[in-house]
């Protein structure tokens, strides 16, 4: 018997019982990888993908050098490198926010129409592939 065929014996219930899946796949427009949306239906991981592939600005620069990235890179070569500091320094402003937000509209067009909608749970298609899109929820407020 496998833990999850116990645990739905045991609590008349299957492991995932009560989750929320709302996961959606978007393509970006300018380069075509594909990218996901988190659990929670952020667009967390789009904004990654823009400031990592198409955008020169970097949030984040390491406090002993000019080494620029997304937080967890900045922290990652600190460490590497033996610096002082395995902090990043946040060095985001205004001007970089709107590059990465009209970035974001460049490159996933359908995330920005699906949201101007209210999406709620539903399917989209990505190269043939039905996949499930985000739950909008009051709850998740877009991160900045």
């Amino acid at each position: 018997m496998t833990v999850d065929e116990l645990e739905e014996s045991r609590f008349g219930r299957s492991k995932s019982y009560g989750r929320v899946h709302c996961k959606a796949t978007y393509k970006c427009a300018l380069c075509g990888k594909p990218t996901t949306l988190n659990s929670t239906g952020s667009r967390w991981n789009l904004l990654r993908h823009v400031i990592m592939i198409h955008s020169d600005s970097k949030p984040y620069q390491c406090w002993d050098c000019d080494f620029i990235g997304i937080k967890s890179n900045v922290i990652s070569h600190a460490r590497q490198t033996n610096h002082r500091s395995d902090d990043a320094h946040d060095i985001t402003t205004d001007l970089m926010r709107s590059e990465w937000n009209t970035m974001l509209h460049q490159c996933f067009p359908d995330y920005v129409k699906a949201k101007s909608r209210g999406w709620q749970a539903g399917h989209d298609e990505v190269d043939g592939d039905s996949v499930t899109t985000a739950i909008d929820s009051p709850d998740i407020k877009p991160e900045d």
